[in-house]
């Protein structure tokens, strides 16, 4: 373990994490301030851990897997950057915030679960970054991995990618970050009803803007939860990512104080804006995005094989097929007709659906097994350093 030590006291300055005691954006300490255990309907959200075996590199963050191939996390997660950044409502910094290098995608591995196994194996590994074309963190502190496999049995989160956050909505933020009491918590936690306060382009006079793709927030994070969601607690996609924050203050006793009291100002980075940077890596991959507000991407098509309502994306299974509801006037898409006695569309010219169309899509649950991918045990052996060394930026 000597070796994984040094290693890992080398890292936290290459990577821009800062001392482990800061209340930094990049730090893999730490747990959501206030908040409680984080429950398995959440196991989208992931750990997220960086391992390069020959330059023994350790760094670790938090992500969302948006299917079984792609997670979702801070730009900062993925690349060398500085320990701070201050930015101003363009985008553009006025103190640190700059990316030097990014890390190779293969040294990136995600792990499932309220409380990973670190004695295992990692349950994926990164095949391709998806990055802003932007070299500094403000405005832009975001990254879309793909993995080499898909991820077996991975819960996956929806996803809000046509408008911004508002103003006054609640979310929710999870993740590994610090405790109020300054400890590493052995469970991912989260913490409800937290208010979006203000959203960017927002200048201020006193301290670093929001730029037109971010939001703020109040005490909530700290650090370890980079990377992590914010969730629309109207409708349970993502909003956000955990990018910086902090209220300015340190104590070698208590590491959390930085991360909370009414000074306390916390930086998202907004997905829609990075839509299409998110699409690249669906395109890559073949599968579909869990849209805010539509059904499980995963579950089935009309016209598919089904036994049971919850296996259609529509809801609703009828005689064994998979069918949509109809439309104004009992419209149907072409070749369905509207079974009238029960409001769907039944394939087909009357309202015989004894005969199923095997031909329809049914659910996308890739069965390769991630865990097959080279080096997945090394990065679960060096993780269990990484229990108290996940990474947060300050302002």
């Amino acid at each position: 373990m000597r070796k994984f030590t040094i290693a890992l006291a080398v890292t936290v300055a290459a990577c821009g994490s800062g001392s482990v005691r800061e209340s930094g954006v990049g730090q893999t300490e730490q747990k959501v301030i206030n908040g409680i255990d984080s429950t398995a309907d959440q196991d989208a959200v992931v750990q997220l851990f960086y391992y390069e075996r020959n330059s023994r590199g350790i760094g670790g963050c938090t992500a969302t897997m948006l299917s079984p191939r792609i997670a979702l996390t801070a730009r900062h997660c993925v690349s060398s950057t500085d320990e701070q950044a201050s930015c101003d409502s363009q985008g553009n910094v006025l103190a640190g915030g700059r990316i030097m290098s990014d890390h190779p995608a293969s040294a990136m591995y995600v792990m499932l679960g309220v409380s990973p196994s670190f004695r295992g194996r990692a349950d994926g590994q990164g095949k391709e970054l998806y990055l802003p074309e932007s070299k500094v963190m403000c405005n832009s502190d975001i990254a879309v991995i793909e993995l080499a496999t898909p991820v077996t049995n991975a819960k996956i989160a929806p996803i809000r990618l046509d408008s911004l956050p508002v103003k006054g909505e609640l979310i929710t933020a999870i993740g590994w970050g610090l405790t109020e009491n300054g400890q590493n918590p052995s469970r991912r936690q989260q913490r409800t009803g937290i208010e979006v306060l203000d959203v960017g382009p927002v200048d201020r006079s006193n301290r670093g803007g929001l730029g037109a793709n971010e939001f703020e927030v109040g005490e909530s994070i700290c650090s370890g939860d980079s990377g992590g969601p914010a969730i629309a607690e109207s409708t349970g996609a993502i909003i956000g990512v955990v990018s910086r924050g902090g209220n300015g203050s340190k104590s070698e006793s208590d590491p959390s104080v930085g991360c909370k009291g009414l000074g306390t100002h916390n930086t998202y980075t907004s997905v829609a804006p990075y839509k299409d940077l998110i699409m690249q890596a669906f395109a890559s991959t073949g599968e579909e995005p869990w849209f805010e507000g539509g059904p499980d991407p995963r579950k089935a098509k009309a016209d598919a094989t089904c036994t049971t309502d919850d296996e259609c994306r529509s809801g609703k299974c009828l005689d064994g097929v998979c069918v949509d509801p109809c439309g104004s006037g009992g419209t149907c898409a072409d070749g369905h007709t509207c079974k009238n006695d029960v409001g769907f569309c039944v394939l087909g010219t009357t309202t015989d659906i004894s005969a199923t169309n095997p031909g329809g899509c049914s659910t996308t649950n890739n069965g390769s097994d991630a865990s097959s991918a080279s080096g997945l045990s090394l990065v679960a052996a060096c993780a269990m350093v990484l229990a108290g060394l996940r990474r947060r930026k300050v302002k």
